[in-house]
């Protein structure tokens, strides 16, 4: 029976074809992974800022509550089996508290939402413990940590002053205004210290050389620039340690989180930076 020998043989090649595309599609599944190795460039060392200078770095024991509010590059600096943040922060003394997805104020960390962040929920800010737990009656956050994430340095244009887009539109002046609104609010909180986290540069297939140079160019206004004129504010700048010297990731993943060794290298910037800027603000 010609025909029936003719359906069977179909029928085969269907289910082998159907067969060979699932594993085909399996097998690509189990190549996805991170990049092609990146030649990791020599990292420079972290110059400290003009207004730290003069400022003791040596570690010394506290008892201060200390909020971070991030996202995911955020949870795995802090984390032991990456950049080890909170262990560190912890065997000085301090009271490690977060705040990201998932609560009121870890939600919307973006350049443009810091300042009607802290303008509508600074006293909540300064009395979380772990998302929407707060801390006991009487205690608050002396020292309050705030990042955005990866995408924001993606600054697409130099923008003009003093235009204030309110859509969020990503350029140096946009971001420039969107940090120097938060100054008045931190004053009002002179026992507390304020650090800005610059957000971490994009891995350069993901971003243009034009952009990754306005990252740069802005991140060195909010390190050096923008907390000159107020003790009780300070930057870090996480961008500038995990940068190439073209304002690319330098410690890349399969996207743009940073890796295991450039958070550790961020911790060990970390320490000293925060110890001058609390004998800065009178905390220590």
């Amino acid at each position: 029976m010609p025909n029936l020998t003719v359906l069977r043989l179909i029928v085969a090649l269907l289910v082998l074809s159907a067969f060979l595309a699932f594993v085909l599609n399996a097998c690509g599944k189990k190549e996805e992974g991170p990049p092609p190795p990146v030649q990791i460039q020599e990292p420079e060392s972290l110059p400290t800022p003009a207004y730290l200078q003069g400022q003791e770095e040596a570690p010394v024991k506290v008892d201060l509550n200390l909020l971070f509010l991030h996202h995911s590059c955020g949870s795995n600096w802090l984390a032991g089996d990456n950049g080890g943040l909170r262990q560190t922060l912890e065997k000085q003394g301090f009271q490690v508290h977060n705040a990201t997805y998932g609560s009121k104020i870890g939600e919307h960390t973006d350049v443009i939402h810091w300042a009607p962040k802290f303008q509508e929920h600074m006293d909540l800010i300064l009395k979380t413990k772990h998302q929407d737990q707060t801390l006991p009656e009487g205690k608050t956050n002396q020292v309050v940590l705030f990042k955005s994430c990866y995408p924001n340095s993606n600054i697409h244009a130099p923008g003009e002053k003093p235009k204030w887009d309110p859509q969020g539109l990503a350029t140096v002046a946009n971001y420039k205004l969107a940090y120097q609104a938060l100054l008045p609010m931190f004053a009002r909180h002179p026992d507390v210290l304020f650090v800005a986290v610059t957000a971490p540069p994009l891995l350069q297939r993901k971003t243009t050389p034009e952009n990754a140079a306005r990252a740069k160019e802005f991140n060195e206004w909010l390190v050096n620039e923008w907390p000159k004129a107020h003790k009780n504010v300070a930057t870090f700048d996480f961008f500038g340690v995990l940068r190439t010297k073209e304002g690319y990731l330098n410690y890349p993943t399969r996207d743009s989180h940073p890796n295991k060794v450039g958070n550790r290298r961020a911790t060990q910037e970390f320490l000293p930076f925060l110890y001058r800027a609390l004998r800065r603000a009178a905390q220590i």
